[in-house]
């Protein structure tokens, strides 16, 4: 199973123009290779995106496999990233 993520709109910085890209590309090639369950997401709020995360770890332990791909900015903010 797999979790692909992409992160292109953001509230405080630029939006990107690949991710959403990116996350679709891998998202084909993992279903094209054989994966089961790819769970492709855009552009999650931090709510949606916990959930997701959250829902795909629960699920996990019963895979075989289990990916997690994310395309996107990393961001640090007060000294978090």
């Amino acid at each position: 199973m797999a979790l692909v993520l992409g992160v292109s709109k953001y509230q405080n910085v630029p939006q990107l123009g690949n991710p959403d890209n990116d996350a679709a590309s891998i998202a084909a090639l993992l279903k094209k290779t054989g994966f089961d369950s790819v769970d492709l997401r855009n552009d999650l709020g931090v709510t949606e995106l916990r959930r997701a995360v959250h829902e795909f770890a629960g699920a996990a332990p019963d895979a075989g496999v289990a990916l997690v791909y994310c395309a996107g900015h990393g961001i640090e903010v007060d000294g978090n990233n």
